[in-house]
């Protein structure tokens, strides 16, 4: 994929389809997208372009790490509060709850937290 800006546009070409830009972007933000795909087909070859392309970038692909990793530590985080959890239930460590404990409802409080985000 390669762009170009002019005064007047810029264009988003895909290297299979370089008789003409897939995607064009006009001053004012009026997209227009070539005659040879419906507009979603654009897109979609667009967004595809971005995610092969684009996200191959080093940062791009030191965010997914990083956003693997904290999903592996708040799975981690979460089996360790249900073990805890259900450890203190089973009265094999003493009878306590707990649910009432500091670092447990701080934990709960962190995952519950990162559900509600979009």
């Amino acid at each position: 994929m390669s762009d170009y800006t002019t005064t007047n546009t810029t264009s988003l070409w895909l290297e299979k389809f370089n008789t003409e830009p897939v995607m064009t972007i006009h001053p004012g933000g009026r997209v227009t997208v070539s005659d040879k795909f419906q507009p979603d087909e654009a897109a979609a070859k667009v967004v595809e372009a971005f995610k092969t392309q684009w996200m191959a970038d080093v940062q791009a692909t030191k965010i997914r790490e990083l956003q693997e990793r904290i999903q592996r530590l708040e799975d981690a985080l979460n089996g360790t509060v249900n073990w805890i959890v259900e450890l203190a239930e089973s009265g094999d460590a003493g009878f306590w709850d707990a649910e009432t404990v500091p670092p447990i409802i701080a934990a709960r409080k962190a995952l519950q937290s990162k559900e509600a985000k979009p």
